[in-house]
C-alpha cells in the first residue's frame, strides 16, 4: 500500500499505527493500483489483503477497496485476497464468525478474485478442538463457491495462533472437498512440515502456496522441478509437482 508524501507528517507509528480509516485518507490509490498493475504485467498474480502487519492494522476499511480495485483493474494473471470477519465490530458468536468470512468471500468473487481464508482469531481465543475447527471450516467451505484457498500462520506472526489447526484438523479441513478447496498457504517457518503437507495435498491435486520467510527460495525451487502433471484452478491450468 503506497502512502501519501504528507503521510510522513502523520505522528503514526508501527507500534501505534493510528485508525484504519485515519491511515485510508493518506492512501495513494493511483500509485498502489500501479504496483499491482506492474507485477501483473511481468506475469505474477496478487495476493491481496492477506498480509499479516498490513491486515492487522488496515483491516475491512482498506482490504474492501483494495479488493475492488484489483476487480476494476482486470489483471490479467488474476488475484486472491484474504477472508475473515474483520467488518463486524464485533465476533461474538460462532454464527457471527461463520457467517462474516461467507460475507467477504462473496466480495472477495464478486470482485473477480479467489479467498482465502485468513486464520479465525476466534477459534484459538475460545480453545475450540479439532472437531470445532472442522465444523466452522467445514460450513464455510459448503456455503462459498470456490476455488478457496485456506491460510495456516504460524505464532511466529501472531502470538495468538500457537496450536492453530490442532490435532489432525488441517488435513480433515483440506480434504472435506478438494473439488473446492484447491491449496492452503502456509507461514509455518517450518520447511521440513511444509513439504511433508505439500507432497501429501499433492495426491488430491492441492496445492501448497509458501508464505515460509526463512526457506522461501528452497520452498518454491522444491526437491524435484519435475512437473507431475497438471490441474485446473478457477480457469488456469497449473502444474503439480514438488514445488
Amino acid at each position: 500500500v503506497v502512502m501519501r508524501d504528507d503521510y510522513a507528517d502523520v505522528a503514526h507509528t508501527p507500534e501505534a499505527p493510528g485508525a484504519p480509516a485515519e491511515i485510508a485518507a493518506y492512501v495513494d490509490w493511483a500509485a498502489t493500483v500501479a504496483q499491482r498493475e506492474r507485477l501483473d504485467r511481468l506475469g505474477f498474480g496478487i495476493a491481496e489483503a492477506m498480509d499479516t502487519a498490513q491486515r492487522f492494522a488496515l483491516g475491512w476499511t482498506i482490504a474492501e477497496r483494495l479488493i475492488a480495485e484489483c476487480g476494476r483493474a482486470g489483471l490479467a494473471n488474476g488475484f486472491i485476497a484474504g477472508a475473515c470477519a474483520d467488518h463486524l465490530e464485533e465476533v461474538g458468536t460462532v454464527r457471527d464468525l461463520i457467517d462474516g468470512v461467507v460475507h467477504q468471500c462473496g466480495v472477495i468473487r464478486a470482485a473477480g478474485g479467489q479467498a482465502i481464508v485468513l486464520p479465525l482469531l476466534m477459534l484459538p481465543r475460545t480453545g475450540a478442538d479439532a472437531d470445532a475447527y472442522v465444523r466452522v471450516y467445514g460450513e464455510i467451505v459448503e456455503r462459498c463457491e470456490g476455488p478457496l484457498w485456506i491460510h495456516w500462520l504460524g505464532e511466529a506472526f501472531h502470538p495468538e495462533l500457537g496450536g492453530y489447526f490442532p490435532g489432525d484438523s488441517f488435513e480433515r479441513v483440506m480434504a472435506l472437498d478438494p473439488d473446492k478447496v484447491r491449496g492452503a498457504k502456509l507461514s509455518l517457518l517450518d520447511a521440513d512440515r511444509e513439504m511433508a503437507l505439500r507432497r501429501r495435498l499433492l495426491e488430491r491435486d492441492q496445492i501448497v502456496l509458501t508464505g515460509d520467510d526463512l526457506h522461501f527460495g528452497r520452498l518454491i525451487r522444491g526437491e524435484d522441478t519435475k512437473v507431475l502433471r497438471t490441474t485446473e484452478i478457477g480457469g488456469r491450468e497449473v502444474s503439480l509437482g514438488d514445488f
